[in-house]
């Protein structure tokens, strides 16, 4: 089976894409150079918004480079046909192009923007995309900051659904959370729910191999779609002033009850 790849540039999209390279699959990448994972905060910011601001994406960057430890797979991150491309040409004639002449059986999207048409019907009929966020009820961006915010962090997990032309919203295959612990901070989990993909998505793939029709699940409600612009510094008060990152150790105790997501799977 031929797969293709869209990922972005952070740690946790090396990771993934990385990890499923490695299964043995014939494998295509088109990387999506984003943004500095550190944020730059903005200029009216002061004080403690300030601060937190610094704190919260500063931590992530250490974390995720520390959590995901990507030296030991960067070797498979330059195999096979690779395209790399700034975030404005993921719809372009050069990408495009890539994907014409890499025929593939498989998609996996992770971490990229939005893909328009022509290229969204250019993709094969099993595209699937690696959502960082439990759909419905975390949809768009910023959708493991916040099941922190609202104080439920078992809700911070990861979704595998099909592609459709609305964000986030295609058949739903697989949901997953990780296991929380005490002394896990708001990048602990998020790293933990990235590594819980894989053995999903490699689970799914082999599936796929001998079932290339196999139906997910459709979404019974559209939910909510979180906007970047939705975020606020003033939000990091909550998770830093209020609960010094404790808020995994607050929810363990029973601060916080038990409103566990029901979650979806057809593997």
């Amino acid at each position: 089976m031929k797969i293709l790849i869209i990922h972005g540039s952070h740690p946790r999209h090396s990771f993934v894409a990385s990890k499923i390279s490695q299964i043995g699959y014939q494998v295509a990448q088109i990387k999506v150079m984003r943004e500095s994972i550190i944020s730059v905060p903005p200029a009216n910011l002061s004080g403690g918004d300030h601060k937190n601001f610094i704190r919260h994406f500063t931590d992530r960057a250490v974390a995720e480079e520390k959590g995901f430890n990507l030296q030991q797979d960067i070797k498979t991150l330059g195999q096979g046909n690779l395209l790399e491309i700034s975030s404005n040409e993921l719809n372009s004639t050069k990408t495009i192009g890539f994907v014409k002449n890499n025929a593939t059986d498989l998609c996996l999207i992770f971490g990229t923007g939005i893909i328009n048409e022509p290229l969204l019907s250019l993709l094969p009929s099993n595209t699937f995309n690696l959502h960082l966020g439990l759909s419905p009820w975390y949809r768009g961006a910023a959708t493991l900051f916040w099941p922190f915010y609202f104080l439920e962090p078992q809700f911070a997990g990861i979704t595998i659904h099909k592609i459709t032309n609305k964000p986030d919203a295609g058949e739903i295959y697989h949901q997953v959370v990780p296991v929380l612990e005490y002394g896990q901070g708001i990048h602990d989990v998020a790293i933990a729910a990235v590594k819980t993909s894989i053995n999903p998505l490699k689970k799914l793939f082999s599936i796929l191999e001998n079932n290339p029709e196999l139906k997910g699940f459709e979404p019974k409600s559209s939910g909510r779609i979180w906007r970047e612009k939705d975020f606020r510094p003033e939000h990091l008060r909550l998770i830093y002033d209020q609960n010094n990152n404790q808020i995994v150790d607050r929810y363990l105790r029973g601060d916080f009850g038990n409103n566990y997501p029901n979650l979806i799977s057809v593997l």
